[in-house]
């Protein structure tokens, strides 16, 4: 919280825009690995234009309430370690 009210504390402590920065650092490079491991893996490297703007739930990329699960469960332990 202390980010958002005072967040000029953070420059007067190295340590504390260091945790920061490498802890929002950490989290892309695990998305970019569970959205590229999707692509290639999951969905075999083929895009249905039809199914990306469908909201339908038998499309292919519809998850429950918009989440993918699968992908949210493997981004968690992976952003954390």
């Amino acid at each position: 919280m202390v980010l958002f009210t005072l967040p000029w504390h953070f420059y007067s402590s190295p340590t504390a825009i260091n945790c920061f920065a490498g802890t929002i650092g950490g989290v892309p490079g695990p998305l970019y690995g569970i959205m590229v491991a999707d692509y290639d893996f999951v969905k075999r490297q083929e895009i249905r234009p039809n199914d990306l703007y469908s909201a339908l739930a038998g499309g292919r990329y519809y998850y429950a309430h918009g989440w993918n699960l699968a992908a949210a469960g493997a981004l968690i332990p992976s952003a954390i370690s």
